[in-house]
């Protein structure tokens, strides 16, 4: 690994969601052996491999569960205020529908870290053994988390649909860019070379935009499919789907690359952009 990729890593090690990005991974592929127990078959020498496995693996996976929540737990603090951000941008003036999807993923998202929060010391007290820690008793912190589940599948629904509308208007943008730069280079070719300095730069302006749009439809449809797949997760946890929890655990994995790849180019582009700093000095 060279340096850059270990200083890339290790900012995203210490950067919050990279890190609850990191654990999901984790989390996931503890559920995968869990699901699939014939992964691993080194371990059935003295007994079967589901009893092997959830001896080993299940209490690691409850506890790794805890702390995602843990680091999860202002998470909805954050979602609200950026809700509020959106609130009064609505009262300047019209503004286009993914704006109002966002402010609706928004609510449900707060909401859903909101009861994973006043619900985390029953998770507490589950995990640890010591139920005198929960605060609502397992039938009804179990009751809040379902709502959590389901608010969660709402703002997924309400992401998609707006990242869908970005994706849409970034393209036709990108579509009406190229006509203004057809036009412009025949209105130039008619009145001869005296702009070709300034159709140069114009030209390479254009290009650097059109190359901003298509890594930004390319981040929005990242995002997209990461959402529209772990529809599956709350759908099926709350019972409206059936899928075998070890595929739910490989949706989950798959997500939490797909996600945790935003923050890593984060990174990358912050260290590329010192590097360039430093060159230049």
């Amino acid at each position: 690994m060279s340096p850059r990729r270990f200083q890339q890593f290790i900012l995203l090690g210490t950067d919050l969601f990279g890190l609850e990005r990191i654990l999901r991974g984790f989390h996931a592929a503890i559920l995968i052996l869990i699901g699939f127990p014939t992964l691993i078959p080194f371990l059935t020498s003295t007994a079967s491999p589901s009893a092997v496995i959830l001896d080993l693996l299940d209490p690691l996976k409850a506890e790794i569960n805890l702390i995602r929540r843990a680091i999860r737990t202002f998470k909805f603090l954050e979602a609200f205020a950026a809700s509020a951000s959106i609130v009064s941008s609505l009262r300047a003036g019209p503004q286009p529908a993914e704006v109002h999807l966002d402010l609706h993923a928004l609510l449900f998202l707060g909401a859903f870290g909101f009861l994973e929060t006043v619900t985390l010391p029953d998770m507490v007290a589950d995990v640890t053994g010591q139920p005198g820690l929960g605060v609502f008793g397992a039938e009804r912190a179990g009751e809040l988390n379902t709502w959590a589940l389901k608010s969660w599948f709402c703002g997924l629904i309400c992401l998609v649909l707006s990242a869908a509308l970005k994706i849409r208007r970034l393209v036709l943008l990108s579509s009406a860019a190229d006509a203004d730069a057809a036009t412009s280079s025949r209105d130039e070719k008619r009145e001869g070379e005296s702009k070709e300095k300034a159709r140069e730069r114009r030209q390479q302006e254009e290009k650097e935009r059109g190359e901003e749009r298509a890594r930004r439809v390319r981040k929005l449809a990242r995002k997209m499919v990461a959402d529209m797949v772990d529809l599956v997760i709350p759908a099926a946890t709350v019972g409206w789907i059936s899928v075998e929890p070890g595929l739910v655990a490989v949706v989950m994995l798959c997500t939490s690359w797909l996600t945790g790849m935003d923050v890593w180019e984060k990174y990358g582009d912050q260290l590329a952009a010192k590097g360039g700093q430093k060159k230049m000095q």
